[in-house]
Order: C-alpha cells, then sequence, then structure tokens
C-alpha cells in the first residue's frame, strides 16, 4: 500500500463517492476531464501513489455536477503537515458502510430513480462487472436491506 498526504486522500475518496452517486464509471470520468481512460482508475488505485492534479478541479466538477467546494474538506477539517503520508486507503464497495453511504445518496438525490429498481440496475450504475464478485454480494446484502427500510 502506497502513502500519499491526507488531503489528497480526502480528495480521491470524496471524487469516487461522488462518481458513484452519479453512476459514472472511472473510465467515463477520465474521458470527461479529457484524461486517458485509465486516468480515475490508477488514482483510485490503493497501490500507486497517483492523485489528483488540481489543475483538472475544475473540470472535475463539471464532469461530476457539482462544485469545487464540495470535494475539498471544510474549514473545521484537521490540518496536517502536508509533508506527513497517510496509508493510500481508497473507499470501496466491498465495506458495507461506503455502500449504504452511496445507495442512500442515490435514493436522496433521486436522479436515477429507476439504479434501484432492481440489483441488476444498481450493478449497472456502479458499473459493477460480473467478475467483482465481493463487490457485488456487499452492495446486493446492503441494497436489500436499505430497500426494506424504504418501503412505502
Amino acid at each position: 500500500m502506497e502513502k500519499i498526504n491526507r488531503l489528497s486522500l480526502y480528495i480521491i475518496n470524496t471524487l469516487k463517492f461522488l462518481r458513484l452517486v452519479l453512476g459514472k464509471s472511472a473510465i467515463q470520468l477520465s474521458y470527461d476531464i479529457n484524461k486517458g481512460e485509465n486516468y480515475v482508475t490508477n488514482i483510485e488505485n490503493n497501490e500507486t501513489v497517483n492523485k489528483y492534479n488540481s489543475a483538472d478541479f475544475a473540470a472535475i466538477a463539471d464532469a461530476l455536477e457539482c462544485k469545487i467546494h464540495d470535494f475539498i474538506p471544510s474549514d473545521e477539517w484537521d490540518v496536517s503537515d502536508s509533508h506527513t503520508k497517510v496509508d493510500k486507503v481508497v473507499d470501496t464497495l466491498k465495506d458495507p458502510r461506503f455502500a449504504k453511504r452511496v445507495i442512500s445518496a442515490v435514493y436522496t438525490r433521486n436522479t436515477h430513480p429507476k439504479a434501484l429498481e432492481s440489483i441488476e440496475n444498481l450493478y449497472g450504475h456502479f458499473h459493477l462487472k460480473s467478475d467483482k464478485v465481493e463487490e457485488r454480494k456487499v452492495v446486493k446484502e446492503v441494497w436489500e436491506k436499505f430497500v426494506a427500510n424504504n418501503k412505502a
């Protein structure tokens, strides 16, 4: 596992969350910001030190239909020494808490209502191919609980 500064990790995780809520693949976001197809995938990989370039923040905000301040920590965020590195642990749908957070945001945002109509639709929304067995299992478990708790 690589090490990066806390701010970079915060931005990576926040942008991944926003990307998943919107239903945008890593490849599509890369294209949307005029980068090579593996740009975002490499940034979201725990085994690389890659991080977003601040020069791309405006394009990223446009592509994710948000503002730059939506993925920058608030003023109350605990500032650390910029030279201090932390383990690069990128959020993943293998984590039930993260999966629940993303699914809840898809529901709340309600811009993709069909995404929650079936587990297959949700897999498609998250671009989870069949080889992502562990992620699919967790997403299905979280989705089933979410649907049961949100029936009208």
